[in-house]
């Protein structure tokens, strides 16, 4: 069985811009790379829990899913996208990532990004 994972992209709507985060170097898996806030979803818990939880955990943001995207498979990682809307910039980085920056989906491929992070925004249908 593959892991299940889940990530939460996250649309300012008064900026139009989506939220990524930089993994900490310390991480074993892809240190320094730029994803959405996400990560594994737990026993007992549904994908859609565990986008919520893991953004509260990793931004600070509190917020309800407002569009769900087709899972992908990644490296052997189920990954299921969750789109979250918010009105403010307000970020509480937790020790997983370094750095935060509201980007426009343009700007996606300057960064070095995690596998997949095109393909979170094609299943939740972002323009």
């Amino acid at each position: 069985m593959k892991e299940r994972a889940a990530s939460a992209v996250v649309f300012n709507i008064a900026t139009k811009k989506f939220l990524v985060v930089k993994r900490a170097d310390t991480k074993d898996e892809h240190p320094g790379q730029w994803e959405f806030p996400g990560g594994y979803v737990e026993e007992n818990e549904e994908p859609i829990e565990a986008a919520a939880r893991e953004l509260k955990e990793e931004t600070g943001i509190v917020s309800e899913p407002i569009r769900t995207g087709e899972k992908g498979v990644y490296e052997k990682l189920e990954v299921n996208p969750f789109l979250f809307a918010v009105d403010n910039e307000e970020v509480e980085l937790s020790r997983e990532h370094t750095e935060f920056k509201w980007i426009e989906k343009k700007d996606l491929e300057k960064l070095d990004t995690v596998i997949g992070v095109e393909q979170e925004m094609e299943a939740l249908d972002i323009q």
